[in-house]
């Protein structure tokens, strides 16, 4: 700096001085200081409990104090002590709840039982109808660990593994005969795969590939699909390989895919234990049965090349890293999107009257979350445990004028105990099913 020339040494000046003068030590201090104090005022909210993560490693996990199990009354006293999905009982909530912290159990108990008498109030209430979204793989099945499986058949072991039970159908079968209820399958499979284990529930909607594709329950399927040509928003197709009709919600181009498909070839015959799922209208590249720091490291460098080949204003690009799957689908669909998409609708052909419904959303990851914060932006709820910039970022489409939910029917699922959005939890997809069929059978 000494020995450059007077005019280089204005130019820089004039390029950082206002930057530098303006951010002062005091500033610095003043901002730290403010990040403190909201810091302190998220943890007010917060319980904590020691969560076992193996090989000794414990962390500190902060739950919202009011983020409680959801049951319903005549249920909840015998599931807690002979259930498998009860604390005590569950292999997989027990590392959430070490011996050491048994008593948090305990102190949620109350809360539980509060739960459920709500829960069975509204749905004993006066809801005109009671709109059920529900993600598939692990929330209504339970997922199936991959890691021993060669990466050449994992995928097929994978679709294998995750069919629907005959007695999952027969409880989506069962709530669908209730002309007041109305469910949705929310899953980011193909349509083809959906529609060939649901074909025989025709009431159940289902929505596709999270949103690309959607089939309308049967009872209400003419109704939908002639306001939709109406629109001119979407457009009906049947194919040869699909037992039902299926709506095409994106009118977007896929001639991305192929230079995506290519770098993902690249990576996978470089990442051992990799593999590729194609979809028609996205590509997830899986590395779950990689290295764990490999495949990451990989994962984030992949992503950086799609960014560089393909504009963010086509794509957007997903990173998993509890699944340990990079996605990258059409800009914009995500499921909550999509949900706030089929109230519209269904609120738009008269069909049901979404302020005066009971609207549940149910999934376990953080694809599932979208729906948790679209359902909350959607009745007015403010996020408090998460940050403004949080929410941008997990959650940025618009609500429809004509979606407006009633908060205290609004209810969202979170499967597995875990920091989430979702006002409620259930410990496994067993302890859900078991709910549903309850409400199917006696609400």
């Amino acid at each position: 700096a000494l020995g450059m020339k007077l005019s280089a040494r204005k130019a820089q000046h004039a390029k950082r001085g206002r930057y530098v003068l303006g951010h002062t030590t005091q500033r610095w201090a003043r901002k730290f200081l403010e990040d403190l104090d909201c810091a302190k005022s998220l943890q007010r909210d917060l319980s904590f409990v020691h969560v076992e993560r193996g090989a000794g490693i414990n962390d500190l996990v902060g739950f919202r104090k009011n983020f409680t199990r959801l049951t319903l009354p005549s249920s909840s006293s015998s599931s807690s002590s002979s259930s498998p999905s009860s604390p005590q009982s569950s292999k997989s909530s027990s590392s959430l709840l070490p011996p050491s912290q048994q008593s948090t159990a305990g102190a949620t108990s109350s809360s539980s039982s509060s739960s459920a008498d709500m829960f069975e109030k509204q749905l004993r209430g006066g809801a005109t109808h009671r709109v059920f979204f529900l993600d598939y793989d692990g929330t209504l099945v339970a997922e199936e660990n991959l890691e021993n499986v060669d990466d050449e058949e994992a995928a097929e072991d994978y679709t294998r593994n995750m069919r629907p039970s005959s007695a999952l159908l027969s409880t989506l079968s069962a709530l669908t005969k209730d002309k007041r209820n109305i469910v949705f399958v929310v899953s980011g499979r193909e349509k083809c795969q959906l529609d060939s284990w649901f074909a025989e529930v025709k009431n159940l909607g289902i929505a596709a590939e999270k949103g690309c594709f959607i089939r309308w329950p049967q009872s209400m399927e003419e109704k939908l699909l002639s306001t939709s040509e109406a629109s001119s928003t979407t457009t009906r197709g049947r194919n040869a390989e699909l037992k039902t009709t299926w709506e095409n919600a994106m009118e977007t181009s896929s001639e991305w895919k192929t230079d995506v498909l290519r770098l993902l070839q690249a990576y996978t015959e470089r990442t051992d234990g990799s593999y590729i799922e194609t979809k028609e209208m996205s590509l997830s590249w899986h590395y779950d049965a990689a290295d764990p720091v490999f495949g990451h490291n990989q994962a984030i460098e992949l992503h950086r090349y799609i960014e560089k080949i393909v504009s963010s204003s086509v794509v957007d690009i997903t990173q998993y890293s509890y699944h340990r799957i990079l996605e990258v689908k059409p800009k914009g669909v995500d499921k909550g999107s999509t949900i706030l998409n089929i109230l519209s609708r269904l609120a738009r052909a008269k069909i049901v009257d979404v302020s005066k419904s009971l609207v549940l959303a149910a999934g376990d990851e953080a694809s599932d979350e979208r729906m948790f914060h679209a359902l909350r932006l959607a009745s007015g709820e403010e996020d408090e445990n998460k940050s403004s910039l949080y929410r941008r970022a997990a959650f940025s489409q618009t609500v429809p004028d004509n979606v407006r939910l009633d908060p205290r029917s609004t209810i969202t699922c979170c499967v597995g105990r875990r920091p989430s959005p979702a006002k409620f939890y259930v410990y496994e997809p067993a302890e859900l099913v078991r709910l549903l069929t309850k409400v199917a059978n006696d609400y």
